[in-house]
């Protein structure tokens, strides 16, 4: 059964950690006045072969808003792209939707600009057209490369950058420990009982990233590891406040236990479905660990 994702107002409120940025897919074409803009159905193909790759990592909705931003525009109808017509849309709020009250359009546009990153960082590095949302605006645009760029991006970029673009070493691994509630009994205890899980599932997802759950003992060989080099612990707590959820994540050298990354996040919980507050969180927190611009990105570049 499917399951709406919450609305959730997402605040970093750990200043110390730079905002994660969204970089353009790798050997994109800049846009160039001269380059013709790509043919309607080559466009709709790329997109039907993008949503139906698995290294597209989105949400139905977000799947959603990108094939209606791109349909919109090959219809025509850019200029009414809007953050109102899109919540309206794609997101199915009321006609007193109001963007600086809601800001689920901006929040979710985010996730697809880091899906599409991902995508074409993976699966779609050969693809030769490209799409790509914008940032300031929903207007996506399309670009081609050309056939000389279709060689493999990760053996012929520099080794600084690659690993810029990466996780943490050749062969990373994060021990992905229970998360703890301070709250005490009640929905916040259920939403910690099970985001360690989520985490973990979403972690997977990034190639060449070794994950293990801190729980599953020698099974697993997380003991092991826990006195290796080169890899992480993964820990968290969640605590309450009326509406507001404010999980704290910190990762932790394996060799040693030195903190190595720390940080804060707030959400409004709008939603009673437990599950869906954990996914939601759970995204968030391996986008900012494992993303392309995340934690483990950061500490390899240092």
């Amino acid at each position: 059964m499917t399951r709406t994702a919450p609305h959730l107002e997402v605040f970093a409120s750990n200043p110390s950690v730079p905002a994660r940025g969204e970089a353009e897919p790798p050997g994109a074409t800049p846009p160039r006045a001269a380059q013709p803009m790509p043919a309607q159905a080559d466009i709709l193909n790329q997109l039907d072969r993008m949503l139906a790759s698995d290294a597209f990592d989105a949400s139905a909705r977000n799947r959603a808003f990108l094939r209606y931003v791109v349909n919109e525009t090959l219809a025509g109808r850019a200029d009414h792209i809007k953050g109102y017509t899109v919540a309206q849309e794609v997101f199915q709020r009321d006609v007193d939707f109001d963007p600086q009250l809601d800001p689920v359009v901006r929040i979710e546009a985010s996730r697809v600009r880091r899906s599409l990153e991902r995508y074409y960082l993976t699966a779609g590095k050969r693809d030769r057209l490209i799409i790509r949302l914008p940032k300031g605006g929903y207007v996506p645009c399309f670009t081609t490369r050309d056939p000389d760029d279709f060689s493999d991006y990760a053996e012929t970029r520099p080794a600084d950058e690659a690993e810029g673009a990466g996780v943490a070493s050749p062969d990373p691994f994060v021990i992905v420990r229970p998360f703890e509630s301070r709250t005490g009994a009640g929905p916040v205890d259920a939403v910690a009982a099970g985001l360690a899980d989520e985490v973990i599932g979403r972690l997977t997802r990034y190639d060449g990233l070794k994950v293990l759950a801190e729980n599953a003992g020698a099974a697993s060989g997380a003991s092991g590891h826990r006195r290796s080099s080169g890899g992480y612990l993964l820990q968290g707590s969640t605590r309450q406040a009326g509406r507001r959820l404010r999980v704290s994540v910190q990762l932790l050298d394996s060799a040693d236990g030195r903190y190595r990354w720390v940080h804060t996040f707030d959400h409004v919980m709008r939603s009673k479905d437990v599950w869906a507050v954990q996914e939601a969180i759970a995204d968030t927190i391996a986008q900012a660990v494992a993303g392309p611009s995340g934690a483990l990105a950061s500490l390899a570049a240092r």
